[in-house]
């Protein structure tokens, strides 16, 4: 990442504020089978992700996803990531603010052209006041606040075997209004695409 941002130029925007960097959340944890279990390079991932923020607060943001919360339960080719990942960063000292970080970060992000979130709309608020009330909090994925599951968590109906987990086109058009940008697009991260 850091050298597409050098190849693209973007930290002098950044810096003037001309440009905004939004992450869509999955930041940690690998992927590859070999590598399910290791941790250091989601740690390092967070050290650098925070001296990105640091350096530019307000040009900056990464929406939450399911990789974000240590207290999932869930596995990964057999490895608890998100158990392992908090004692990572237990043991490199940065548990405290990796938790700050996580309770303060947004999971929606509205632009006039487009409304972006990890996984899928919030289906379960009447408003944007409503959503923002929403308190977010690094537990089971049952303790969590309802909407703030479904943008971290779900599936389009097209990707989700699990019809618990998964959200149609109307739910998208719905929370598109109740973003006030209704006709734009819903850009979202958690399905990875071949």
């Amino acid at each position: 990442i850091p050298l597409i941002l050098q190849h693209a130029g973007l930290e002098p925007l950044l810096e003037a504020e001309k440009a905004f960097l939004v992450f869509l959340g999955d930041l940690h944890h690998r992927e590859d089978y070999e590598g399910a279990g290791e941790m250091e390079s989601s740690v390092e991932t967070f050290r650098w992700l925070m001296r990105l923020k640091t350096a530019y607060p307000r040009s900056v943001y990464c929406l939450l996803g399911n990789h974000e919360f240590t207290r999932t339960g869930s596995t990964k080719r057999g490895y608890h990531q998100g158990d392992l990942f908090r004692e990572a960063l237990q043991e490199s000292g940065l548990w405290e603010t990796y938790e700050a970080w996580l309770l303060q970060s947004p999971v929606v992000v509205v632009h006039p052209r487009c409304v972006g979130v990890h996984a899928g709309p919030a289906i379960d608020v009447e408003s944007l006041e409503e959503l923002r009330s929403k308190e977010i909090r690094d537990v089971a994925p049952l303790e969590m606040e309802k909407p703030i599951w479904q943008l971290c968590f779900t599936r389009h109906v097209d990707w989700s075997p699990n019809p618990a987990k998964h959200y149609n086109d109307h739910h998208v058009t719905d929370f598109l209004s109740l973003c006030g940008v209704p006709g734009t697009r819903l850009i979202t991260g958690h399905t990875p695409l071949d």
